[in-house]
């Protein structure tokens, strides 16, 4: 259980849940595939100078594979 704080900018004092973590406990992803697809989606970021996070978000949850992924990137849809 996360205990929330809202003291100044510190809302999180006792963890973050970051929003891939709750697309891999969503999903029921292993962690290290998670780390996997996180490099992944680096190495578009990087290859194609841009991010498209809906995207993005549809590869973590496993609706588009990773080479429709890298063709959103390549075909400049964002």
């Amino acid at each position: 259980m996360i205990r929330i704080v809202g003291i100044g900018n510190n809302m999180f004092e006792y963890g973050k849940i970051s929003h891939e973590h709750g697309v891999s406990y969503g999903r029921g992803i292993p962690y290290y595939d998670l780390e996997e697809m996180k490099k992944s989606v680096h190495r578009c970021h990087i290859l194609w100078k841009k991010r498209l996070p809906m995207y993005d978000t549809m590869y973590y949850l496993g609706i588009m594979p990773y080479g429709n992924l890298q063709r959103k990137y390549k075909c400049g849809s964002g």
